[in-house]
Parts: C-alpha cells; structure tokens; sequence
C-alpha cells in the first residue's frame, strides 16, 4: 500500500466501511515526523534580537576606539609605561562593554511571559513575545472563530409547492440524512434538532448518498410504509438544487432574488427537492438559517483596532453575507473591492463607453475657442448627430450580450445582478459630464492665461503690432516664383500674369479695403504658375 492509500489520524470516512490497521504511532507518524522537523530547525533570532546584537557591535566599536585613544594619549601626554598604559585601557574597555544588555533584556520578557501565563497563555519562546508585539494585521476564519458554527433554524421558510410548510420542508430536509445516528455535520446537526423524528420514522430509508463537497448535497431514497410511495430527496446548495429541478427556467428569477435578499440580511438558505411519481425534481423549499457570531467577538474586534491590530475576515461564503457579518462586527464593511470586482468584459465596455462619451464632450468644448460651452450654441446637425450617435452608444453598451469582437472580451453594463450594478451606464455619463466640465474651465483658464503672457505671439501678430513675416512653404523652384504686390492703394499697376478668376478677385478685394492693416504691412509673396493652360 502507497503512501496516498494512508489516512492520517483525524480523517473522517465519507461513505462506505472498511477494515484498517495501525501502520506508525508517536514520532514515526506523519505528524511525528513534521514535529521533529521543526524542532531541529535553527530558529531565526526575532527582531529585537538582531537590535541588540547592533547596538552591542556598535558600542563595543566605540569603546575600542575610545580605550585606543586614552592609550595612545597616556603613552605620549604623561609618559606612562607601556604596561600601565595598557592595564589602564583594558580597564575602561572591559567597564565600557555593555555585557549586561543582553540579560537586562532577557529578564524583562522573563517576567513578561510570567505575566502573560496568568492569563492562561503559555510562552514556548522568548522572541514571540516581541514578535507578536510587531503584528498589525490579524487575518480571522469567518466560520467557528468569529461565529459559533451553530446554525439556528430561522422561521422564515419559502415553498414553492402547495401543502409545504416550514414543518413538512423539515421533514424532507431530515429524511437526506441518518436521522436516527450521530450528525456527521453543524447542518445536520442542525436540521435533525429542529426536525419532527417521530414523522421520520414513516419512512424508510432504502440508500442513502452523505454530503460530497463537489456535489454540495446529500440525497436519499426512501419508501412511505403507509402508502408505499418511493421517491428520493435531496438538500444543498440552492444554486445546485435549482439546477436539478425540471421547471427551473420557471422559478430561477424567484429563486435567486430570494437568495440575495437574504444574504443581505447575513441569513444563509438550503434548498430541498424532492421526486414526482415521474421521476421530475420539484423544489420543495427553501429553508433559511443563521450562523451567529459570538458573544465576544465584537469586543475582541473593537480592543484589537484600539491596540493597532486591523482584522480581516476571510471567508468563502456569499459575498453579500459576508457584508452583513462584517455590519454586525464593526469590520468596516464599507472598505469594498470597488470596480476591481467587477468582470473584465463590464470594465472593457465602460472604457469603450466612457471613450464615446468624451469625444462629442471634448468636441462641443472645443469648438468655442477661449470661452465657455454655452458661449455658442452649436449647429442643429452637429447636436443631433450627437445625440444619436451617444445614445446608441449608451444602448449598446448598456445591452450588449456577453461576446469577444476582435477577441476582445465585452458585456453589457445593465446585466447585473444588483441594481448598483445596473447602474453603471448612468455613473459612467456622470463621470464624463463632471470632468467635462471640469476640463472647459481649465480650457478657459489656459486662454486667459496664454494671452495676458502672449505665450506664442498671437496676439502681437492679430493686433498689428508685429510685422508679418513673409509667408514662404518651399514652392519656389517648382514651377512657381513670388511676384511682390506692394500695399500702397494708389498702385494701379496691371499684373501680366495669367490667374484664376477667385484669386484675382480676392487681389481686387485688398486693394478696395481701406481700412485693412495689409496696406501698411511688409509686401506680400503671391505665387504664380509659369503654366499658361
């Protein structure tokens, strides 16, 4: 037989009976073993070891150094003989040395764990004493530490069949277990406590299937002696149960908003089914129970954050119970994951969305130069395109199934299961509008700014202030050559040139305009083809 066929001591028989013998026993076990491991480790010296070791280093160097200074000083200062000199400096070096320190420090968490063995605490190590001193953090099991992992029956019972009640679902819940043997588990222990055994006995028990943490259930099938119906029973898991049922299309909404209403209240459920003469599973109930914390626990929380000692509680149950237990404890329920819990597909399809959304906002700001948004109302066609184009946007990505277009990983914001989550198209248009606002005072700020300072010289070069350079873009040489129009309005010189018909009458325009600044700048580059066609 291989090790992997062993069972350790401890190990709890699932189903099924088998004969065993006794293979190792005190040090030679598996456990024996690993014991003996840990003490012939080297243990590691706590921090307030490694401190003392430093400091003892440092001051043994200072008094080495200082000794070598009052030797050096009495050999040439009063001419001692090198003996004295020498007895004198051992003297202080050995007087100097704190050899002390160490016991000091030894005795005091002596007495400390003398201390802490009054309250029932036994110290095996001197160092742990500083070590747990140093702990800020202190990760706690939900189930049978911060709670008494005794469920309690709670009288809110939901069926879905007419007949059922909390009495007959208790029935049906005992009827999946020994209910004349040991409980193998707290729901048993707690289903067979608040059950009716007497209408137990009713039934007999023809197989029986104990709890499985891969099936998360437990069934059996059973025989009424009185009307010799035959027909199996199950509890579990609700979300397992409801996909058993043959009608679970027609109860799964109920069903599931059932289960997160009561885990918001910290309340846990286990589902019973139970066979037609068909064969077809029916939910037959819900039954609701309570795993409450203890008494202590609230108070051992509260002295823990008053000492510096934050605790966080790890659990695998609902997310939603998990809250509601952090609620009753004062455990900050409101320190959440945030959008870190949510799918990669809802937070691809809100950077999509968000995206969207600040371009036509970016646009609209844009488009007023130095003022506001509402310094110019936009076009009717650039609104409406708008308009459209953000609410099928928002549609799509509010309803858009669960796919990969370009392999990329996207769903739809309003299938959540909260309505925190249904929300999110409406906090991500939020979110744009706040900063979009933000971003227009900042666009107004930066104009006025620019332009008290002149950053670029705009304003300079608008006003007519400046000269204006000559415009040059490389086209000389390539078929083109500059043909210089002087600005005085009494020039009635022809041009023998051959032009388009819009550049001579834009020509014709800045000679007729008085009052333009062109008249009194530089000469302008006007560039003409050497094409005659």
């Amino acid at each position: 037989m291989g090790p992997e066929h062993m069972p350790k001591m401890g190990s709890n028989v699932v189903r099924g009976e088998v004969e065993g013998t006794v293979q190792y026993t005190g040090s030679l076990t598996f456990f024996g073993k690993t014991a003996a491991l840990l003490q012939s480790v080297e243990s590691e010296l706590g921090n307030i070891q490694l401190i003392l070791r430093r400091v003892m280093f440092s001051l043994c160097a200072i008094s080495f150094m200082l000794c070598m200074c009052c030797f050096i000083y009495l050999l040439a200062r009063f001419y001692e003989s090198f003996r004295h000199a020498l007895q004198f400096a051992v003297v202080v070096l050995v007087v100097s040395i704190p050899i002390a320190l160490e016991i000091v420090v030894t005795t005091t968490l002596a007495v400390g764990s003398k201390h802490l063995s009054k309250h029932k605490i036994i110290v095996t190590k001197l160092s742990a004493i500083e070590m747990m001193s140093g702990v800020n953090m202190l990760c706690s099991d939900k189930t049978g530490t911060l709670t008494l992992n005794k469920m309690e029956i709670q009288e809110q019972c939901f069926t879905f069949e007419e007949g059922n009640d909390l009495k007959s679902t208790l029935v049906l819940a005992a009827l999946a277990a020994k209910w004349r043997e040991p409980p193998r588990d707290a729901l048993d222990t707690m289903v067979l406590g608040a059950a009716d055994l007497d209408e137990c006995d009713n039934y007999q028990q023809l197989n029986f299937v104990p709890f499985d943490p891969t099936t998360k259930r437990t069934a059996a099938t059973l025989v009424n002696r009185r009307t010799g119906e035959k027909f199996d029973v199950t509890k579990g898991a609700p979300h397992v149960i409801l996909q058993m049922v043959h009608n679970q299309d027609e109860i799964n909404d109920e069903v599931v908003d059932i289960i997160d209403r009561l885990a918001a209240r910290g309340i846990r459920c286990l589902s019973v089914a139970k066979t037609d003469e068909k064969g077809r599973w029916h939910m037959a109930g819900i039954l609701t129970f309570l795993d409450p914390p203890r008494p202590d626990t609230k108070e051992t929380i509260r002295r823990s954050k008053e000492y510096g000692v934050d605790v966080k509680m790890i659990t695998g149950d609902h997310l939603l119970i998990a809250k509601e237990m952090c609620r009753m404890l004062n455990l900050d329920p409101n320190n959440h994951l945030g959008l870190a819990q949510l799918p990669q597909g809802k937070l691809v399809t809100m950077l999509y969305l968000k995206i969207s959304i600040s371009d036509f906002l970016t646009l609209f700001s844009s488009r007023t130069g130095g003022h506001f948004f509402f310094h110019m109302a936009p076009s009717p066609i650039l609104f409406c395109g708008a308009i459209i184009s953000l609410l099928v946007s928002t549609m799509a990505a509010s309803f858009w199934h669960k796919s990969r277009p370009d392999n990329v990983l996207t769903e739809g914001l309003a299938w959540g299961q909260t309505n925190a989550e249904r929300l999110l198209p409406l906090w991500v248009w939020i979110y744009c509008i706040v900063w979009w606002l933000v971003q227009d005072v900042v666009k107004v700020l930066a104009h006025i700014c620019m332009d008290a300072v002149d950053l670029f010289g705009c304003v300079s070069e608008a006003s007519g202030s400046g000269p204006i350079k000559p415009y040059s873009d490389g086209m000389e040489g390539n078929g083109f050559e500059p043909v210089k129009k002087p600005a005085e309005k009494s020039t009635e010189k022809s041009l023998n040139m051959s032009v388009s018909s819009a550049s001579h009458k834009a020509l014709e325009g800045v000679r007729e305009d008085t009052h333009s600044p062109i008249e009194e700048a530089s000469p302008v580059n006007v560039y003409v083809s050497h094409d005659k066609k």
